[in-house]
């Protein structure tokens, strides 16, 4: 009997048990499809999953060799928004995000075997279905402006509608100058500053950025005139 052998109980010589380490055991999970392209508000968008059921090891001696097997079946998948919103289905489904802005989804696989299986969140940003609509109150469309040496303070009114995308970001520009503020409100109200040169038109341009990068400009055009010339004198 060689080295190694050993001696079964029906007195015939048999190999010792020399079977491989058995390979790592593999857990299940489930991971949420890192999401490409621009997702945006009221817009429906497919989530998918990567399910991985797991692998378990069993030592086959008829075959002598490691047999892997599942871990958990899968049955089905919820989805949770932050929103509040969970929807059933299988390994992908379709969600739509109400509001613009940062948000996080959650998958959790159910399995046969009665357990949950969760994935991590996956945070997404939601663009605006729109850029920002807003409207220039003052100055006037073609107001006009008497300017001396010193020029004259413009006063800049915006409006919008409560259900914008905000805080917006203004930016005014005109005659090579521009002025920023944020517009956190249905109203925006600042000064600006128009220099007595050049005389002739001038378009002032208002530039809305939404926290998502959407942009609209409108452009005001106005008049900036001399200072009148003083009245004659009347001799008696």
């Amino acid at each position: 009997m060689t080295t190694g052998d050993s001696l079964n109980t029906d007195g015939l010589q048999r190999p010792s048990d020399r079977r491989p380490k058995a390979p790592p055991e593999v857990a299940p999970s489930v991971e949420i499809v890192q999401l490409t392209g621009r997702i945006v508000a009221s817009v429906g968008v497919t989530i998918g999953v990567l399910a991985n059921p797991g692998e378990h090891w069993v030592w086959l001696a008829g075959d002598d060799h490691w047999d892997s097997s599942p871990k958990v079946t899968y049955m089905g998948f919820r989805f949770s928004l932050d929103t509040g919103q969970e929807v059933n289905g299988g390994e992908a489904v379709t969600v739509t995000f109400p509001q613009p802005g940062a948000h996080w989804i959650t998958a959790v696989g159910s399995t046969a075997e009665g357990g949950d299986i969760r994935s991590q969140p996956l945070n997404v940003w939601v663009d605006a279905s729109h850029p920002p609509v807003f409207s220039v109150d003052l100055p006037g469309v073609n107001e006009v402006f008497r300017l001396d040496e010193r020029g004259s303070p413009v006063e800049m009114k915006l409006t919008t509608t409560g259900d914008q995308f905000g805080p917006l970001t203004v930016s005014i520009a005109w005659d090579g100058q521009t002025q920023a503020g944020q517009f956190s409100g249905i109203t925006f109200d600042t000064t600006i500053h128009l220099d007595p040169r050049p005389l002739g038109p001038q378009s002032i341009s208002v530039t809305c950025t939404d926290p998502g990068g959407l942009q609209s400009t409108q452009t005001r055009p106005v008049m900036k005139l001399g200072a009148a010339p003083p009245l004659p004198l009347l001799w008696s």
